[in-house]
């Protein structure tokens, strides 16, 4: 089941990119670049969990093509053709063992909607889904700009240091401004400043922070960052020798994960 979910998610969604229909095509294919979130879902006339739905997401930089449930990557640098000029619009993804995915797709602004066949089966004649057809029906938003959102005040709700929790009293003086490309950080006795850049096509987001004054001047600390409606997590490397790879820390490493909620 988990092998039959994984693979209608990607035949719905695969979207990486090969220029072979003229100028027309090429213009078509940089709108595509950017995040997109899935917003509704059907496939072979089943609509797709909700809880599912919120979850996945599309990368598209540079004509390469991935997609995310959560933190999973379920398809990685997805090659497809697009032609433009065919009414409606169609695409062909060519998938690892070397089958095609024929489909449709509409781009209107920031919605981008793509409705895909079965392996190997001819192009669907409409944006439909119907019981037995096969076809999978997808509907996606760009995603507003994260880095965007990203900017404000936090404070922390908990904290991580090398695998030991830190205690919540100690983090009550603890405050995280991020204003464009500029941070401050506060502990109620000093503060550290510099520079911040985010990374959107990266899931999770790639982090880099520059202190120009302060503990931290001089260093640059790579880091991991994921935006929810619950609030931020980072993850840190103090050591500023590579970037973490998951949002957890253990004994002996330099990892600090920090959760934080909107001021």
């Amino acid at each position: 089941m988990k092998h039959k979910f994984r693979t209608t998610i990607i035949l719905g969604v695969v979207l990486s990119v090969s220029i072979t229909n003229g100028e027309d095509s090429k213009v078509e294919l940089a709108k595509f670049n950017g995040t997109w979130e899935l917003v509704s879902a059907v496939s072979d006339g089943k609509e797709m969990p909700a809880e599912t739905v919120k979850n996945i997401r599309i990368v598209i930089k540079d004509g390469k093509h991935s997609v995310y449930l959560g933190q999973t990557v379920l398809a990685k640098e997805i090659p497809f053709t697009i032609d433009s000029t065919r009414v409606p619009k169609t695409t062909i993804d060519t998938l690892p063992d070397g089958k095609k995915i024929k489909g449709i797709y509409k781009l209107e602004g920031e919605t981008l909607t793509s409705c895909m066949a079965a392996a190997d089966q001819d192009f669907p004649t409409e944006f439909l889904s119907k019981p037995g057809s096969a076809c999978s029906l997808r509907v996606f938003k760009r995603c507003a700009e994260e880095k965007q959102s990203l900017e404000g005040v936090w404070v922390p709700a908990d904290a991580e240091l090398a695998g030991v929790k830190l205690p919540v009293e100690s983090l009550k003086n603890w405050k995280l401004t991020l204003k464009t490309e500029q941070y401050q950080f506060e502990n109620g006795k000093e503060a550290d400043q510099g520079t911040w850049s985010v990374d959107t096509s990266k899931t999770p987001l790639a982090m880099d922070i520059t202190g120009t004054e302060g503990p931290n001047k001089g260093k640059t600390i790579l880091a991991i960052c994921e935006l929810s409606k619950d609030g931020l997590k980072i993850c840190y490397d103090l050591g500023g020798k590579s970037r973490p790879t998951e949002f957890m820390t253990k004994p002996g490493t330099p990892l600090f994960l920090v959760n934080y909620q909107r001021k």
